[in-house]
């Protein structure tokens, strides 16, 4: 009876790769969402990388070089020490982990960063760290035309507030965030979008 050679497993067919890359495919996704990017195109955008190769990163579908994969956790405010660990790779499964935390502070500092460069740290701390969230959270809503109820829900309220309208009114005066209609502000199909310079706050240090 003729002897068959055996299928060569590649890389690609590799069960252990395989489950590899679908942990770290899962862990950036809770990174992603625990920033506030509801789908993988606006995060991959608003930091600069190529939108269709993160996708399948996030998607367990291709194999990350390691190069890349530092590249896209510097995007996370992670280095090397932080992904070579089980922490990494359990991100999905621990509801409180340590990296999520460093993460989340990453945001916070960068984001006070550039509202301290635009009016100085006095006035800057008249904002606690969850208003710059929030101004966070507003600019990612924007990524495309929004309503204003459609950011109260992003920041979960469910009403307008006075704290609301400061912020609100921060980012406009600072052009992160425009208006559809500017001179009908009340105007009841009024949409607001982030601007060019507010993108480049999404982009958290990497300009």
């Amino acid at each position: 009876m003729e002897n068959r050679p055996k299928k060569k497993v590649t890389k690609s067919d590799n069960p252990r790769v395989i489950k590899l890359q679908q942990a770290i495919g899962n862990s950036l996704k809770i990174l992603r969402k625990g920033m506030g990017y509801t789908n993988y195109e606006s995060f991959a955008n608003a930091v600069e990388l190529n939108r269709s190769q993160y996708g399948k990163y996030e998607a367990g579908r291709t194999n990350m070089r390691i190069g890349a994969l530092l590249e896209t956790a510097f995007k996370f405010g992670l280095n090397e020490e932080d992904i070579f660990n089980k922490e990494f790779l359990t991100l999905g499964s621990v509801e409180l982990n340590p990296l999520s935390e460093k993460s989340h502070a990453y945001l916070i500092k960068q984001v006070r960063h550039e509202v301290e460069l635009l009016v100085g740290t006095k006035d800057a701390n008249k904002f606690d760290d969850n208003d710059i969230e929030r101004m966070y959270l507003i600019l990612t809503s924007g990524l495309d035309q929004v309503s204003k109820n459609q950011i109260l829900k992003k920041i979960k309220l469910k009403s307008t507030t006075p704290n609301f309208e400061t912020l609100l009114d921060f980012l406009i005066s600072s052009k992160w965030t425009v208006m559809t209609h500017p001179t009908t502000p009340n105007r009841p199909d009024q949409k607001y979008y982030t601007t060019k310079a507010g993108k480049l706050v999404l982009s958290l240090g990497q300009k």
